[in-house]
């Protein structure tokens, strides 16, 4: 264990499921704060005019009416 190297995940693909718009597929990125014990920063996008962008629409103008209860997104399960 002493000598297994670990890469910090900056960048990537994730599948995510949410109960209300099904699938999203988003580009995340991630910003390792310095001296802040492991936090970090996140954004997910998808790009516009895909199924995931509409479906982050949908949630976002849920959100804004107010009709959307909790938001939150699960990791898709592995296939």
């Amino acid at each position: 264990w002493a000598k297994h190297v670990v890469k910090l995940c900056s960048s990537g693909t994730k599948h995510l499921h949410h109960p209300e718009v099904g699938d999203l597929d988003t580009h995340y990125q991630a910003l390792h704060l310095p001296d802040a014990d492991g936090q970090r920063l996140l954004t997910h996008t998808a790009p516009r005019g895909s199924s995931s962008s509409n479906a982050l629409r949908l949630l976002d103008d849920a959100m804004t009416v107010g009709a959307a209860s909790a938001v939150v997104v699960e990791p898709a399960p592995s296939v």
